[in-house]
């Protein structure tokens, strides 16, 4: 009934000249509403949607949808071009890669500690399971004396995820070198986050989303100048630190392996890969990237683009 009632408010709307559907699960609604105004639609892609389902009748249903609508969308973007690979080898669809990166920040950088450790790890976003709270306490633990770590958290926003809220702020309790602040606003991120050494994901790749994950959070790390340090399997990410000489890629994906790399970086290692942020990140930030999106949007609003 939500549903339905959803939809026949929208259908209600002035004709519109583009509909942007945020996932695969609306695009059947903004295809309806393609044909009802004779306008193009745009796909944002922000994940694989053929795969991250547990129960098979989701992710068949997902898979339904990808065959059943993208033949009629007029353009499609994703996040990463690993993502582009699958979306292209699985249901021949192109689409435009186009990052979820923040707005330029200007500084200042917080230098490192350059005469000793502890150096000043981060991490932020929504507290959930799966996203390598857990380890990021493990790895701390291993690095008592020569980093501290900071987790800028999300509470979630219901009861089902309270268990792992809860967990993650015990464990952190019980130890010394770790700090639990709350979130700040999103336009403040990366000023807050850019007072410290380095930015820490050890998310497990244990999907074809994670492995070819290129999250806001990311970004975050780069425009705040911050060294950035990745678990292997994280393969979109791991490229990226390496090819940009920003950040390195631990062996193994475990905070053993992680913690024998922070521990090999001295005050020297740690401010040349914080200058590999901060050039990197003059090329990965909103104002860049914004002309590109805005122009795949007003071509699908010209009158001779071709509606699929």
């Amino acid at each position: 009934m939500r549903l339905a009632f959803y939809v026949s408010s929208i259908a209600k709307l002035d004709r519109q000249d583009l509909i942007v559907c945020n996932n695969v699960e609306s695009l059947p609604i903004g295809l309806y509403l393609k044909r009802k105004w004779g306008c193009r639609l745009l796909a944002d892609l922000h994940e694989y949607a053929a795969a991250g389902h547990r129960h098979a009748a989701k992710r068949d249903r997902a898979i339904r949808l990808c065959r059943d609508c993208f033949p009629h969308i007029d353009q499609a973007l994703t996040v990463s071009h690993g993502l582009e690979k699958l979306y292209k080898d699985d249901f021949s669809l192109d689409c435009k890669v186009v990052p979820n990166v923040p707005y330029r920040h200007p500084g200042p950088h917080s230098p490192c500690c350059v005469d000793r450790p502890p150096f000043r790890m981060v991490c932020h976003g929504i507290c959930a399971a799966g996203r390598g709270l857990l380890e990021l306490l493990e790895l701390a633990a291993l690095l008592e004396n020569s980093w501290s770590l900071t987790l800028m958290l999300v509470p979630p926003e219901s009861n089902r995820g309270s268990t792992t809220y809860d967990l993650i702020v015990g464990r952190a309790a019980a130890l010394k070198n770790v700090e639990i602040r709350p979130p700040v606003p999103a336009d403040q991120v990366v000023s807050e986050i850019s007072k410290y050494d380095a930015g820490v994901y050890l998310m497990p790749g244990d999907s074809l989303n994670k492995i070819h994950a290129m999250p806001n959070k990311f970004y975050d790390f780069i425009q705040a100048g911050l060294a950035v340090f990745v678990g292997p399997d994280l393969l979109e990410m791991a490229e990226f630190v390496s090819s940009n000489s920003c950040g390195l890629v631990c062996e193994a994906h475990s905070p053993t392996s992680m913690a024998s790399l922070l521990a090999s970086i001295d005050s020297e290692r740690l401010l040349a890969l914080k200058a590999g942020s901060r050039a990197t990140a003059a090329q990965w930030c909103h104002e860049v990237h914004e002309d590109r999106l805005l122009d795949y949007a007003l071509t699908l609003c010209r009158p001779e683009s071709s509606a699929g």
